[in-house]
């Protein structure tokens, strides 16, 4: 009971540190970039190392969680291949091209991108509730983009990336709630996208300059693109889960909106990047968005939805929400 109350307690601060987690991608983004490794090979390096770890973890703890359908594979295919691949290539681009602040919202805004995927492909109705996130989310980008100042923050090439990131996010929370309803755990499901965006992108991973930049490097970059995988494709996804039994969905996913705040911190610091008064407004009201998405729905509650279905708003949130719920009636 004792271990019980300590794990309540500790639950939001696992979920602040899953968004921090979130938020230093850019950093290891940044640095890898100058030691002369393109965008596929830190991704092809970072989530080989991943699905390394997280194999054995799996290995050690509960080797079903590694058992599929084989009917299934294709799904897990088109699963790893935008979440694990397109996402994080589109991302990755982003990063290089604009702030680390900005690209990390434009990532965040996925739900925002799931209203209007929504509504075009599934006629789902837009709400009052939705139309003010969707306005605040813009007016947060304007602002946070430096739009009117000396020195703005953004290319276009940057933004089409950063909205792909986000739309490929909402397009892989799709196909990862496919696989939640076919009874798939968490686990089972960021194992399988990992692996198959690693194998995705193995063709395409300068494997040789990679060498030759641990050569010229040595154990620096070795320890930063060992840290890459554990911290933007392991790490948070762990404590996200963990978070996850304790407490419910919604809160978990506001507590992880450290994410764009992290980046922004990492971005002033390591880079210079210096944000202005504007811009740091922009931050505020784009949080303020997405705390108002993951509010639950009344109309939701009064018809006797599930937690997760209430409060799961965002794809980070929901899909790990229903996973990490299959994982417990499992235990």
């Amino acid at each position: 009971m004792n271990e019980k109350k300590a794990m309540v307690r500790l639950a939001p601060i696992f979920a602040v540190v899953a968004g921090i987690f979130w938020g230093s991608e850019g950093s290891f983004v940044r640095v890898l970039t100058s030691y002369g490794m393109n965008n596929i090979t830190i991704l092809g390096t970072r989530l080989g190392g991943a699905v390394i770890v997280l194999f054995f973890i799996i290995l050690f703890t509960n080797r079903s969680k590694m058992k599929i359908n084989p009917r299934d594979i294709f799904l897990f295919i088109c699963i790893g291949g935008l979440g694990s691949v397109a996402l994080n290539f589109c991302y990755n681009e982003a990063i290089n091209r604009m702030t680390l602040s900005l690209a990390a919202v434009l990532l965040d805004l996925c739900p925002v991108y799931m209203i209007i995927i929504a509504f075009f492909a599934f006629h789902e109705k837009i709400t009052g509730r939705k139309v003010l996130c969707l306005l605040l989310s813009l007016a947060g980008v304007i602002l946070l983009s430096g739009l009117g100042t000396s020195k703005p923050v953004w290319t276009k090439l940057g933004l089409l990336f950063g909205i792909l990131s986000g739309i490929f996010y909402a397009s892989y929370g799709l196909l990862s709630k496919a696989a939640t309803n076919k009874g798939y755990t968490s686990t089972t499901l960021n194992f399988y996208s990992l692996l198959f965006g690693a194998l995705i992108c193995a063709p395409f991973t300068d494997w040789k300059t990679t060498g030759a930049i641990i050569s010229s490097f040595g154990a620096k970059a070795v320890v930063v693109m060992i840290f890459n995988s554990l911290c933007c494709s392991l790490f948070p996804y762990l404590l996200f889960a963990s978070a996850l039994q304790y407490i419910d969905a919604g809160k978990a996913g506001i507590l992880a909106l450290g994410e764009p705040v992290a980046a922004m911190i990492l971005g002033l610091l390591l880079f210079n990047e210096i944000p202005t008064i504007l811009m740091l407004l922009g931050m505020v009201v784009i949080i303020i968005a997405l705390v108002i998405m993951n509010m639950p729905d009344k109309n939701a509650i009064a018809e006797g939805a599930s937690p997760e279905e209430i409060s799961g708003s965002s794809i980070k949130t929901a899909d790990l929400g229903r996973n990490d719920s299959q994982d417990n009636r499992e235990k």
